[in-house]
């Protein structure tokens, strides 16, 4: 889906995030590999410092809006999510770090309480699978959203909190992380630099193009709590736009 929306628009839209040390990518992982799926040879990069406070680590909730109660009851027990806690065992108990997630929906908290196989985030994907299998509908918000829609009536998926580190590593390790699990704050943020991808398909990098092009953008800034792209953004954004 992200490589067809690529080729559609003919531009890379924004700049993906890395860090200036390692060239770990941490925000637009799942870009970087549709971009590879269709043959760019390079990606328009924005490199930070990743140990600056300037770039902080949050975390995703997934939000399902179920479509049907019993079924949904069923495919929690069906991978191992069978155990009731409280509301506070539910979003203390992943801060464990010990393998664990948990599901918090209407008046029930589901944990599972010993490390699935494959680990918390092969379950967390085994859930996207089947939530799109159903056809329900999948959101993603910052936790400290999750109040609102749970009296809306979505469940909330909570994962293992994530360290800088763990985001490191996994890269050294080569393992993507699910989409939408890791939420980089990174103040500021530039965006909407539209890189034709004709020029990312040649074997030459296209660094002067880039130049010239960033060159001939006006650059606004925007507040944080700003909506760009249909999300709402924490930090400061760097909007570049064409004169």
């Amino acid at each position: 889906m992200l490589s067809s929306e690529m080729v559609s628009d003919g531009v890379q839209l924004d700049p993906i995030v890395i860090d200036s040390e390692t060239g770990t990518v941490l925000d637009g992982m799942h870009r970087l590999e549709a971009m590879k799926r269709i043959g760019l040879q390079h990606a328009v990069c924005y490199a930070v410092d990743y140990s600056s406070p300037a770039v902080s680590l949050q975390r995703w909730v997934r939000v399902v809006r179920v479509g049907n109660a019993q079924l949904f009851l069923e495919m929690l027990r069906g991978i191992g999510l069978d155990e009731r806690v409280s509301f506070g065992e539910a979003f203390e108990l992943p801060e464990r770090r010990d393998g664990m997630i948990s599901v918090v929906w209407r008046d029930m908290a589901f944990v599972s309480r010993s490390p699935p196989q494959g680990g918390p985030f092969q379950l967390v994907r085994r859930i996207d699978s089947l939530v799109r299998a159903l056809g329900w509908t999948e959101e993603f918000v910052a936790e400290d959203e999750v109040d609102v829609e749970l009296h809306k009536g979505g469940a909330a998926v909570i994962l293992p909190r994530i360290t800088k580190n763990d985001v490191l590593e996994a890269a050294r390790r080569g393992r993507l992380l699910p989409f939408k699990t890791t939420m980089h704050v990174v103040d500021p943020r530039p965006v909407g630099v539209s890189f034709p991808l004709d020029e990312l398909r040649r074997s030459v990098p296209p660094k002067h193009a880039l130049d010239e092009r960033v060159a001939g953008l006006n650059a606004r800034l925007l507040p944080p709590g700003s909506v760009y792209g249909g999300r709402r953004y924490r930090e400061r954004l760097i909007v570049l736009s064409a004169r």
